[in-house]
C-alpha cells in the first residue's frame, strides 16, 4: 500500500523516466514548461533522502538503487541546457535507471 510520500517518490521517477514529458516540457511543446534543473530540484523538494532513510530497512535494494540514482544526478553539470541534457549519455542513463526504479516500486507497492 502506498502512502502520500510513496506516491510523490513514484511520481518523481515517472517524470525522470518519461522521455515525452521531458521533450515536451523542456522544449516548450506544451503548457507545463520545465527544465532539467527543475526536475533535479524535485529530489530535494520531496525530501527523497528522508524517504530513502525511512524505507531502507524495509526495501534495501530499492533504496540502494535510489542512492545511486541521486549520486548520478548530483554529478550532472550545474547548468544544463535542455537539448544538451536531453540527448546526453548521462540523461539517457538517468531515464533508464528511473525506469528500473519505477518498475521496482510498482511491484513492491502493489
Amino acid at each position: 500500500m502506498m502512502d502520500h510520500e510513496d506516491l510523490k517518490v513514484l511520481k518523481l521517477f515517472e517524470l525522470f523516466s518519461d522521455i515525452e514529458f521531458q521533450k515536451n516540457s523542456w522544449f516548450g511543446f506544451n503548457h507545463s514548461a520545465s527544465s532539467p534543473d527543475e526536475l533535479c530540484n524535485n529530489i530535494d523538494d520531496i525530501n527523497l533522502i528522508t524517504w530513502v532513510n525511512k524505507n531502507e530497512s524495509i526495501h534495501p535494494l530499492l533504496c540502494e538503487y535510489i542512492k545511486i540514482f541521486i549520486k548520478n544526478v548530483e554529478e550532472l553539470p550545474d547548468t544544463q541546457e535542455p537539448f544538451s541534457a536531453f540527448s546526453s549519455k548521462e540523461w539517457i542513463s538517468l531515464r533508464l535507471k528511473a525506469s528500473i526504479i519505477l518498475e521496482f516500486m510498482r511491484r513492491i507497492f502493489k
